[in-house]
């Protein structure tokens, strides 16, 4: 059996923030965001749409900056539809600890709004390593 680990569900309202706490009480034991899609919920839905996954909620806003440390994956799609599958990007080596946010936006062409899977691959660090990444998740100055 895989330690991969799913976090799937519906943001049924444009700019709905979900969070997605993945908090376990270790601070060594944290995840990897591998991979995430969005689709429509409605098979015949088309419309433009992006998204943002980040590592708090002031973070999951647009626009897409590559530069927020709490931003980890971002996607988009012009004209989305089932058949339209999303571009998706990655930070690789960003670790989450605590939780995670989704935001999507699209257009009104999606009536019932968009599911959504992200893909978790568990990893374990050190005590120090995870105060790094504690304050790069919070998009805090390392120097």
């Amino acid at each position: 059996m895989s330690d991969i680990r799913y976090l799937c569900g519906t943001l049924e309202v444009a700019s709905e923030r979900r969070q997605l706490i993945v908090d376990d009480g270790r601070l060594t034991h944290g995840f990897l965001v591998t991979g995430f899609t969005l689709w429509p919920t409605n098979g015949d839905d088309i419309g433009d749409m992006d998204c943002v996954v980040s590592t708090t909620g002031e973070g999951a806003v647009r626009p897409m900056y590559g530069e927020d440390t709490r931003q980890v994956g971002w996607g988009y799609c012009a004209l989305a539809s089932q058949a339209a599958p999303m571009t998706t990007i990655l930070r690789p080596t960003e670790i989450i600890l605590e939780e995670l946010f989704i935001v999507a936006f699209w257009n009104e062409g999606f009536t019932n709004g968009l599911n959504y899977l992200i893909e978790l691959t568990p990893i374990t660090i050190s005590d120090s390593h995870s105060a790094l990444v504690l304050i790069n998740n919070k998009s805090q100055d390392l120097s």
